[in-house]
């Protein structure tokens, strides 16, 4: 009975250990010093920049990444309002927490021009009706009305 208690007790500790291993932190701050929060933060392989995870920060501009396997990685940032910035490539080794101090990064001009473009959903479904919108279907280029309805889903 001793042995098992003693059995539970050790996994439930290596468990807390192990779940506060394996972090990156870090924070991020604007090129005035003001912590940014709500920001999209990638967390990138360094080797084909494939996406590991992906974290917002809080208030105070931190962001945590939790269990992540040991290999080489890099921050990604582009999120509105910010220039898009990818950071030095790290080594991470799971044995270790790894902080990445303050990431520091240029807010982009407000005074952006912005292009507007609407362009209706191939297919609207209303309550009594079904709209097949050709005018953004490829298959409308040479193709007359009775071509049209039979590639039409539900047809």
């Amino acid at each position: 009975m001793m042995i098992q208690k003693l059995s539970i007790i050790t996994t439930m500790l290596t468990i807390a250990l192990t779940t506060n291993a394996q972090q990156i932190t870090g924070k991020l701050f604007s090129s005035q010093n003001k912590a940014l929060a709500n920001k999209t933060i990638s967390l990138l392989k360094a080797a084909d920049s494939s996406i590991v995870k992906i974290e917002l920060t809080n208030n105070s501009g931190g962001f945590t990444f939790n269990k992540i396997a040991t290999n080489n990685y890099l921050i990604f940032i582009d999120d509105k309002g910010l220039e898009k910035k990818y950071f030095a490539p790290f080594t991470f080794t799971d044995d270790i927490n790894k902080d990445l101090g303050t990431l520091t990064i240029n807010i982009l001009e407000k005074n952006q021009d912005v292009v507007v473009t609407a362009r209706k959903p191939l297919i609207e479904v209303r309550a009594d009706k079904m709209i097949l919108n050709v005018e953004n279907s490829i298959n409308s280029v040479g193709s007359d009305a009775l071509e049209l309805l039979r590639k039409s889903p539900g047809v």
